[in-house]
């Protein structure tokens, strides 16, 4: 437990040290140590570790909100595509992490988090997730393990984060997702150490997506047809006074 806690005053550090610097003057090795902390602090037994992480990332004045979207900066503008996809799975793998999706005493932590992922009516994650499904290709490393994190990602950036279902690039990047299913279905370069995801279960969810998006245009049209209906009727009560 001791060294557990002393890799969470490392990471509080590092928070504080990289959200006031410019992504740009940091090396992906930095960005992958300081999420590889979260993850293995999140995989300790320590739920009191998992609640101070959780608040520590929503926190301004620590500087975790810039830590943040410095992150999502530092994949979305990475020169390599090994650098932008090394960062992005430990990102992912932070923010998708179970401790963190299943505890309810810092949903409102997580979904700052999230907040922050998505940006302005989603533009920020919509584009960040996929450009990091644009990079990946079947000879990336564990190819399928991080298909499942973007999907899973993504999943829980459109429940949180309701705008982002009606994003204009929605549909093409969840388009794109199933497609790079068909592509590394069929490749074995997955990490001994970890069972990748099933794909039929990352099928599934993107069926899922579809279907929240669905709803939500729905739910728009059907207002937007009640506003011309009413209004017409409304001002031609007004012209009859």
């Amino acid at each position: 437990m001791a060294a557990i806690r002393g890799d969470y005053i490392d990471l509080k550090r590092q928070i504080r040290r990289f959200g006031a610097l410019a992504f740009k003057m940091l090396h992906s090795s930095n960005w992958i140590e300081a999420w590889g902390l979260v993850v293995k602090i999140l995989d300790s037994t320590s739920r009191e570790l998992h609640q101070s992480v959780a608040r520590d990332l929503a926190d301004d004045e620590l500087g975790g909100p810039a830590f943040v979207e410095q992150t999502v900066g530092a994949c979305a503008t990475s020169r390599t595509d090994k650098d932008c996809l090394d960062i992005s799975r430990a990102f992912l793998q932070a923010i998708t992490h179970p401790s963190l999706l299943r505890s309810l005493s810092i949903d409102s932590f997580v979904g700052v988090v999230f907040r922050l992922v998505g940006g302005h009516n989603g533009d920020r994650g919509i584009g960040f997730l996929s450009e990091v499904n644009r990079r990946l290709s079947e000879t990336s490393p564990s190819p399928k393990t991080l298909l499942g994190l973007i999907t899973s990602s993504l999943y829980e950036l459109l429940r949180r984060e309701r705008k982002c279902l009606l994003h204009d690039d929605l549909l093409e990047l969840l388009n794109s997702l199933e497609a790079k299913i068909t592509r590394i279905s069929d490749c074995d370069a997955e990490d001994a150490n970890s069972a990748p995801p099933d794909l039929d279960a990352v099928r599934f969810q993107i069926g899922m997506m579809r279907r929240m998006a669905d709803s939500a245009h729905g739910r728009v049209s059907t207002i937007l047809g009640t506003f011309l209906v009413i209004t017409p009727s409304a001002l031609g009560r007004g012209a009859e006074r």
